[in-house]
C-alpha cells in the first residue's frame, strides 16, 4: 500500500514537485491536495488498499485453518492417550468436553471487555483447553478412585467434586491473576497481546464454575445409562 502510493504520488507529481524524503509525498498541502483530488490517483490508491487488505484476510483465513486443524489432531491424540488407561470410550469425552465451556469463558471474556475474537484469541484458548482438561481429567480420576473403593456412584460423584474443587478453584484463580496485567494492560505495545490474556484468564476462571457443574452431572448421566443397559441385559 505504502509503494502504491508512492507510485501514485509520483505519477501525479514527480515531474513538477520534489518529493519529501521523510512523509514520501509532493512538498506542500497544495500538491498533496492536487493528487488525492485527481481521480485517477484516488482510485489507484483505492486498488492498492483493497489487494492489501484481501492479502491479510486470505493470510489469516489460512493461519486460522492450519490453527484448528492443529487443535483437532491434539484433541484426538489426548482423546487416544485417555481412552487407554480409563479403558473407556465415554469418559474421554466427558473429559474432553471442558474444552467447550472454555471456549465459552473466552468468549464471554472478550465481550466483557469489547474485544474482537482474533488469531491471538485462538492460541489463548488453546491454553485454556490444556488447562480445563487437565482439572477435569483430574476429578474424574479421583471420582474413580472413590467408586473402585466402593463407595456408590451417587456418592463417589459428590465426595469427588468436592475435593477437587478447592485444588481445581486455586488454580484458575491463581491463573486469572497472573495474566490480570496483561488483560487490563494499556500500553500500545502490549494491545496484540490483550486477546490472549482474556482468552486464558476469563476462559480458565468462567469454565471453573460451568466445569464444577457439568462434568459430574456428565459422569452421573453416564453411569446411568450403563445400569440402564445392564439391567436390560
Amino acid at each position: 500500500h505504502q509503494l502504491g502510493s508512492e507510485s501514485a504520488l509520483a505519477h501525479c507529481g514527480a515531474s513538477t514537485y520534489e518529493l519529501d524524503p521523510i512523509s514520501r509525498t509532493p512538498y506542500g498541502p497544495a500538491a498533496k491536495q492536487r493528487c488525492i483530488k485527481r481521480p485517477d490517483i484516488r482510485q489507484y490508491l483505492a486498488n492498492c488498499h483493497q489487494l492489501g487488505s484481501e492479502s491479510a484476510l486470505a493470510h489469516c483465513g489460512a493461519s486460522t485453518y492450519d490453527l484448528s486443524r492443529s487443535l483437532f489432531l491434539a484433541l484426538l491424540v489426548m482423546y487416544a492417550l485417555m481412552a487407554i488407561p480409563f479403558g473407556s470410550y465415554t469418559q474421554p469425552l466427558i473429559i474432553l468436553a471442558a474444552v467447550p465451556l472454555g471456549l465459552i469463558g473466552a468468549v464471554a471474556g472478550h465481550m466483557l471487555l469489547g474485544l474482537s475474537l482474533g488469531i491471538w484469541s485462538m492460541y489463548g484458548l488453546i491454553g485454556v483447553s490444556g488447562v480445563v482438561v487437565n482439572d477435569s481429567l483430574m476429578m474424574i480420576k479421583f471420582i474413580n478412585d472413590l467408586k473402585a473403593s466402593g463407595l456408590p456412584v451417587r456418592d463417589a460423584i459428590v465426595a469427588g467434586a468436592k475435593d477437587r474443587f478447592r485444588a481445581i478453584l486455586l488454580t484458575s484463580v491463581t491463573t486469572f491473576v497472573g495474566v490480570a496485567p496483561l488483560v487490563f494492560e494499556t500500553s500500545t505495545h502490549a494491545q496484540h497481546l490483550v486477546p490472549l490474556a482474556a482468552s486464558v484468564g476469563f476462559g480458565i476462571l468462567i469454565a471453573t464454575g460451568l466445569l464444577m457443574l457439568v462434568i459430574p452431572a456428565l459422569l452421573m448421566a453416564q453411569y446411568s445409562m450403563l445400569a440402564g443397559r445392564a439391567a436390560r441385559a
